[in-house]
């Protein structure tokens, strides 16, 4: 838990998705753990939940992808 304390690393829970989003999603963090983006785990067969982190590399990245996201919710002046 002290590692979700960061902000760097998060935990996804997969369990109630069908089973083509499931595999979905398991190709798109495949795909981005390829790339060096980030780095998943999954917590245990039976929790239903990935571990996922971005890589020290791909963190500035993230950052821009999130504010530019946040400032996009901004109300107009």
């Amino acid at each position: 838990m002290p590692s979700h304390c960061s902000g760097q690393v998060f935990d996804l829970n997969y369990a109630n998705l069908p089973p083509g989003e499931q595999e979905a999603l398991q190709f798109v963090l495949e795909d981005m753990g390829w790339y060096g983006y980030l780095g998943f785990i999954r917590e245990s067969a039976t929790s239903g939940s990935y571990h996922i982190g971005a890589a020290p590399t791909a963190r500035d990245f993230f950052s821009r992808v999130y504010q530019e996201a946040v400032d996009k919710k901004k109300p107009s002046d």
